[in-house]
C-alpha cells in the first residue's frame, strides 16, 4: 500500500481543484490500497480558527500570498467535506495529529497557552481518506 500525506495544499483549493485530486487518489488507492492524510480548509474553520496573534497574522498572510479568498474555499464545514468525499467512493475520517499527551510542550508556556495549544493539537483537522471496502 501507499501513505499519500498531503499537508497543507488543499487548504487553498477551490471545489473542482479538490475533484481533481480525490479522483487521482481513489485510483491509486484502488490500485494499490493504503490510505490519503490531508487537511482541507473549510470557510467555517478559517472563520474560527483557534489561532491567535502572530499565528492569526501568518494564517492570514498566507492566504493573502496564495491570492485566496478563504470564503471561496471548497467546502462550509467539516461535515460537508467528509459528506463530499464519502460520495465520491472513499471513506473519510477526521483525525487529530497527535494526542496532547503525547507533545513536548515546552515548561516555559504559561497554562493557559499549554490549554490553547492542547486543544488545536487535539482537535480533527486533518481527514483519514481510504478506499471505501
Amino acid at each position: 500500500g501507499v501513505a499519500i500525506i498531503c499537508e497543507g495544499l488543499l487548504g487553498y483549493f477551490q471545489a473542482d481543484a479538490v475533484s481533481e485530486v480525490l479522483a487521482n487518489v481513489l485510483e491509486l488507492l484502488k490500485a494499490r490500497g493504503g490510505f490519503f492524510l490531508t487537511d482541507i480548509a473549510t470557510r467555517e474553520g478559517v472563520r474560527k480558527t483557534l489561532f491567535e496573534g502572530d499565528s492569526r497574522v501568518l494564517l492570514d498572510r498566507f492566504y493573502e500570498v496564495a491570492k485566496v479568498d478563504p470564503e471561496s474555499l471548497a467546502f462550509g464545514n467539516r461535515r460537508e467535506c467528509v459528506q463530499y468525499i464519502n460520495s465520491h467512493g472513499l471513506t473519510a475520517t477526521p483525525t487529530a495529529l497527535i494526542n496532547p499527551e503525547h507533545m513536548y510542550i515546552p515548561k516555559s508556556l504559561r497554562d493557559e497557552r499549554r490549554v490553547k495549544i492542547a486543544k488545536i493539537v487535539s482537535t480533527p483537522m486533518c481527514i483519514d481518506v481510504r478506499v471505501t471496502a
